[in-house]
């Protein structure tokens, strides 16, 4: 298995005094400034460009990639990105309810397995354009500000106006542990008081996979700061992402939609190796700050 040298608790001799914390000499996960999370299924290469860029960011987190069902050799590929800063979980399920579980169930796990006090959740075919990106939540997501990200894209419930999608949310995570915040669709149809069943559509559907962490936040009187907003169904750019949206479940669901979606993708792909070649080349000043770069958002706003 890839990187399986990093996998805790070690068993080689001979043995670190805490085995279970990880290969001695690496650099630990709860060290890293904060996280990145991100779930995938059967689409490699996007979440291999979308790794090699958050490892050049500034200040470079940890991440966490969850595979929630990918073909054999697809997975394979996934496994190849495993350092020791990326992690690389596999949960193949056998079948759920709603086309989003596979997702939602992701993010759980990811926000179990999260070891920082931040963490930034995305999409596997989310390309970051500015390095600074981490800095930028670092200094917005706080106790007071907990939820900080991009508004959900509207949906035809009424409750898609206030919500945050996770195309880029960050969390302050021990706010998330102490209002038991969860991302779960079970718990979601609960709250909604409606028959946990299969959804049978797939799209723009209510709920959707962060329909649940939201309700977590209401009820707690948490309200969101909005960082931008996108539309459906096009490719959204603007100074912190590059976003080909439903890249996955276009290709799962919708071949049709899919080749509007690999129009984008191409040019996304060039666009983020440039990165990745200008990035590389430049010294990881980790007290660099952002220099402006934002101008292209929308105003940090309150839910």
């Amino acid at each position: 298995m890839y990187g399986c040298e990093y996998v805790a608790p070690i068993r080689q001799e001979p043995r670190p005094p805490h085995p279970w914390e990880g290969q001695a000499g690496c650099r630990r996960p709860w060290h890293y400034p904060f996280s990145v999370s991100f779930c995938h299924m059967d689409t490699p290469t996007e979440a291999s460009l979308v790794c090699s860029l958050w490892k050049l960011a500034i200040p470079r987190p940890y991440i966490i990639i969850v595979d929630t069902g990918s073909k054999p050799e697809n997975l394979e590929k996934l496994q190849i990105l495993r350092t020791d800063g990326v992690e690389v979980l596999s949960l193949p399920m056998h079948g759920f309810r709603h086309a989003s579980e596979f997702v939602s169930v992701g993010c759980d796990v990811a926000l179990a397995a999260c070891r920082t006090d931040m963490m930034v959740f995305t999409h596997s075919d989310c390309f970051i354009r500015d390095r600074a990106v981490g800095r930028f939540f670092l200094e917005r997501v706080s106790p007071r500000f907990p939820a900080v990200g991009y508004k959900m894209s509207p949906r035809a419930h009424p409750d898609c106006k206030w919500m945050l999608s996770h195309t880029l949310t960050g969390l302050h995570i021990p706010t998330c542990d102490r209002i038991g915040l969860t991302w779960s669709m079970r718990r979601c149809f609960a709250h909604l008081g409606t028959p946990y069943v299969t959804a049978g559509t797939v799209g723009v559907s209510w709920p959707d996979t962060e329909s649940g962490f939201n309700y977590c936040l209401r009820d707690a009187g948490i309200k969101p700061f909005f960082i931008g907003e996108e539309a459906n169904n096009v490719r959204h750019t603007d100074g912190l992402i590059d976003h080909c949206r439903s890249t996955t479940c276009s290709k799962l669901y919708s071949p049709g939609h899919h080749a509007l979606v690999k129009s984008w993708l191409e040019p996304a792909h060039q666009e983020a190796n440039a990165r990745i070649a200008e990035w590389s080349g430049t010294p990881l000043a980790g007290e660099q700050r952002a220099d402006g770069r934002f101008t292209r958002m929308v105003p940090l706003k309150r839910g």
